[in-house]
């Protein structure tokens, strides 16, 4: 048993002159942290580090809501539930587009080739929204329109479409699972209405900063409650805000 080949190797771990406790460390990691990760690395008899870099990781610091840059972190992936890769998966369902009823759907597709999603883009580019030379089309794929878009270096451009990526699929979602009529014009104002409310935000957080938290002794604030128009009227609410070169605004039309 003294000459057993575990025994040498535990003989032959040097003993630490500092006084530390020993703890448990995770030898596949360089974090020395276990993780379930490099257990698949592993298991697929890889090493972590061997692990190529991952190109879409400026997503999550595009100024958009955490929801849509988790959206666009499965769109990348191709972990979007989709029909298209619904029935790859086996799943006995209709695979075609729900908006055109034509090919089967697809992330390039709904985005990028539906004829009728197509109209979102163009409404964008004749609103001077957002500019057709950067939306989807053709054979590119939508990842490399994302990789596109973010080489202009233009903060604003990343951010609409962001929002148009993800107003057309909440339409597209309407008619899958509610029997909606998809309206073009419809999810663009709703991409131009949520972009201006996080601008609005921005601004008033900004101008907030700047002058400084309020003093306990600030007067309390009133909230007005909205009240509806008359019947057969609509009402708009507006708002808008100014900060330095910065401006936004948006309204509402309800009935």
């Amino acid at each position: 048993m003294g000459n057993h080949p575990i025994l040498k190797k535990i003989q032959g771990i040097a003993i630490p002159p500092h006084s530390k406790p020993d703890s448990f460390c995770w030898g596949l990691d360089n974090s020395d942290t276990f993780s379930t990760k490099s257990v698949t690395w592993i298991a697929y008899d890889k090493s972590i580090n061997d692990s190529p870099d991952w190109n879409y990781k400026w997503i999550w610091k595009i100024d958009t809501m955490p929801k849509i840059k988790f959206f666009l972190w499965q769109l990348c992936h191709k972990a979007v539930p989709i029909r298209g890769m619904l029935l790859k998966r086996r799943l006995n369902i209709d695979a075609g587009c729900p908006i055109c009823m034509g090919d089967i759907e697809s992330i390039d597709h709904l985005l990028c080739e539906c004829p009728i999603g197509k109209k979102v883009w163009e409404l964008a580019d004749k609103h001077h929204w957002f500019p057709i030379q950067f939306s989807p089309g053709g054979w590119q794929p939508l990842t490399e329109v994302l990789q596109r878009v973010r080489s202009y270096r233009k903060p604003q451009l990343l951010q609409k479409l962001s929002f148009l990526i993800w107003s057309i699929w909440k339409e597209r979602n309407a008619v899958a699972f509610e029997n909606k009529f998809f309206n073009p014009l419809k999810c663009l104002i709703k991409a131009k209405k949520v972009y201006a409310e996080l601008r609005i935000r921005s601004c008033i957080s900004d101008d907030s900063s700047l002058r400084g938290a309020p003093s306990s002794s600030s007067k309390p604030v009133h909230l007005i409650k909205w009240h509806p128009p008359p019947p057969g009227f609509v009402k708009i609410n507006f708002d808008g805000s100014l900060l330095n070169s910065s401006a936004a605004g948006g309204y509402v039309l309800r009935d």
